[in-house]
């Protein structure tokens, strides 16, 4: 009987993904402890060729800046046309057999692929509101569709504001907690993201209640806040 459940809830979770029309692309992340995470992006930067041998769109790092899950946390991610492209060019580069400087700046930690569930444009620096999020799969149609007009809704007050659902494959232990998605929200500067929440708290907010359905639809079991920068690209 367990089996079977656990059968429809996969068909289910699947139809739900399926009819959703999810965003184009895929991404791939290595994540590292970092002796220096500032260093470890600053190296990267000025050998960039590296990140370019795994044939991505682009490129670049993530820092984690507040709500750190173990210290020097960050990451390196790509970005590609396709999960076929991202799955394809695993194999291209062995981040074990890096140079030795870099090996020696971080603790190889584990990897993962991220197929978005909807639109999402990334740019060349963002600070970034990261949370992963618990959504049982008969509410996950639904939180798509809410974060998709939160999102519409904060842009009417800033542009350039994004959201972004991702679904984890081949994470791992990290990333393979039953029904988790990754949401990040992006802005150009750490003040844009303090605004939000100074508007919030002084109740001078049109989406308040939309954030508040977003609540109600997922379970936060991580909060943290990134910073992210393109470091390679393919053009």
């Amino acid at each position: 009987m367990k089996f079977l459940q656990l059968m429809a809830m996969l068909a289910l979770s699947s139809f739900i993904f399926a009819q959703n029309a999810p965003g184009d692309g895929a991404f791939s992340t290595f994540h590292v402890k970092a002796e220096n995470p500032t260093e470890y992006a600053d190296y990267l930067k000025e050998n960039s060729q590296l990140l370019g041998n795994q044939n991505p769109v682009a490129a670049g790092t993530c820092i984690t800046r507040a709500g750190s899950r173990y210290t020097g946390e960050m990451f390196v991610w790509q970005a590609f046309a396709s999960m076929e492209e991202a799955m394809d060019n695993t194999t291209a580069y062995d981040p074990y057999s890096a140079p030795f400087a870099l090996k020696q700046m971080r603790t190889p930690l584990y990897s993962s692929f991220w197929k978005p569930l909807k639109s999402f444009d990334i740019r060349p620096k963002s600070f970034e509101r990261v949370n992963r999020v618990i959504v049982q799969p008969e509410n996950l149609l639904e939180y798509i569709q809410v974060a998709t007009m939160f999102e519409q809704e904060l842009q009417k007050s800033n542009p350039g504001f994004v959201l972004g659902i991702f679904q984890p494959l081949g994470g791992g232990a990290e990333e393979a907690v039953a029904n988790q998605y990754m949401v990040r929200g992006l802005t150009d500067t750490p003040g844009e993201h303090g605004k939000f929440a100074d508007d919030f708290f002084a109740g001078n907010v049109t989406w308040a209640e939309m954030y508040q359905k977003l609540l109600s639809l997922g379970t936060i079991i991580d909060d943290s806040y990134d910073e992210c920068e393109i470091l390679y690209t393919a053009e």
